[in-house]
């Protein structure tokens, strides 16, 4: 008797735990806390290689929105397709953008690796190169990536940078490092504008460099710098725990964003990974523009332009004033034009003295996509919308020369022809080359 009671409360013991089982979730809690707040990471890693280290991204703490920049990735050609697959195996949402391959370390046809060189970006952003001006001797050495990463509805601009890192101590190491910053100077801080950043591994401390201390001048800040001067943490050694050589630089545009950085050193056994996260920068994509009239055609003048009454209005304001004397220039050049049975003054050419306050418009501009090989190479880096267009236009246009001088057609090249013939006439700036 005492057995089968026994044998009963096992039975009843054993459905109950397995009950508990079913009911319970481990290691999810009943009120699970709120998602993380949506934002962008920035992420300088120098992993010493990047083969078979795709993984290791999804270790790193991020926001929704990330861009890691890697220094020396070794990748050369055959590697950078190895990784891309091995990428693409470990996190779908994750792409490599990479600049130029690292070369060989051997000869032999069956290299794979490339030697301690190489730069890339890793995000899950929709990404393009940004248009770089160097000698192929700069772009050769494989240590500087730009591009541009369209983060919600804003494009956020930036650039990897490796430094030389042999005898690094030396002026002209240091010189040579400081040529490559010149570049993205030149590129992200002068020729661009909104949220962007300079990254890397520059293999050397900040101080011993000038094109940051210019950077700095401008307004830009380091993210260890920011994270001092808002919390008071102590700048941390980025390069094995002896050094900081590992750097993010951020626009004016972005300091505003900023919420913390941290390093985190399980990623290399040499350097620290360093992160900075900010809020998002895609929610306001406006620009405040203030509206100047265009040039007057003085050259298409001929004559005088006659008497003017420039008898003020009483107890007029100076600003008043003004604009009386703009319109009564602009009304006397109008009417010497319409003598000569022209056009006139354009809309666009009239109301000087008018403009008091900007206006918030929507921005339209976006980079330009790099140009492929052979292709005409713009010489303005900045954003402009009409540049933008023009160019648009200008590589549709060379599109189209080249498919005439490769008839005949097949059926294909006809078929794209007529479409870019077709976007060529509907686009609304067709006729307005200057």
């Amino acid at each position: 008797m005492g057995q089968n009671m026994h044998a009963e409360v096992s039975d009843i013991a054993m459905h109950a735990i397995l009950l508990t089982q079913t009911l319970i979730r481990v290691g999810e809690a009943k009120n699970p806390g709120p998602p993380p707040e949506p934002g962008l990471t920035l992420g300088a890693i120098n992993p010493t290689g990047l083969m078979r280290k795709a993984s290791s991204f999804s270790q790193l703490p991020s926001s929704d929105r990330a861009i890691w920049g890697i220094c020396e990735t070794h990748l050369s050609p055959v590697g950078i397709r190895k990784f891309k697959n091995e990428l693409r195996f470990a996190d779908k949402t994750m792409n490599l953008h990479h600049g130029a391959p690292a070369p060989y370390r051997s000869q032999a046809l069956t290299a794979v690796g490339g030697t301690h060189v190489g730069t890339a970006f890793v995000t899950n952003l929709p990404s393009r190169k940004l248009q770089m001006h160097c000698t192929p001797e700069q772009w050769n050495l494989a240590r500087c990536t730009m591009n541009t990463f369209l983060c919600g509805d804003s494009w956020v601009h930036g650039a990897v940078i490796y430094g030389h890192s042999h005898k690094a101590y030396s002026t002209e190491v240091r010189q040579a490092t400081d040529q490559l910053l010149a570049i993205a100077t030149m590129h992200v801080v002068q020729n661009l504008r909104g949220p962007r950043f300079i990254m890397g591994d520059f293999n050397q401390e900040g101080q011993m460099l000038q094109q940051p201390q210019m950077w700095e001048r401008l307004g830009w800040r380091e993210v260890q710098t920011l994270q001092r001067e808002r919390y008071g943490d102590e700048i941390a050694k980025t390069c094995k725990n002896a050094t900081t050589k590992d750097f993010i630089w951020v626009s004016p545009e972005m300091i505003q964003f900023f919420r913390k950085a941290e390093i985190i050193h399980h990623v290399s056994p040499d350097h620290g990974a360093l992160l900075a996260h900010f809020s998002d920068p895609g929610q306001d994509v406006h620009v405040h523009l203030w509206r100047m009239p265009k040039q007057l055609p003085w050259e298409e003048c001929s004559g005088e332009l006659g008497c003017a009454d420039y008898v003020l209005p009483p107890e007029s304001s100076p600003e008043q004033c003004c604009v009386h004397i703009a319109q009564t220039l602009e009304d006397r050049l109008h009417a010497n034009l319409q003598h000569q049975a022209k056009t006139g003054l354009l809309p666009m050419q009239r109301g000087r003295c008018q403009t008091k306050t900007t206006r918030k418009l929507l921005n339209h501009a976006r980079p330009l996509k790099a140009s492929r090989h052979g292709e005409l190479i713009p010489e303005f880096q900045g954003n402009n919308l009409q540049h933008q267009r023009w160019f648009t236009q200008v590589r549709r246009l060379e599109s189209l020369a080249k498919l005439y001088r490769a008839q005949p057609w097949n059926s294909s090249q006809h078929v794209h022809a007529t479409r870019e013939w077709r976007a060529i006439l509907k686009s609304n700036w067709f006729w307005q080359f200057p």
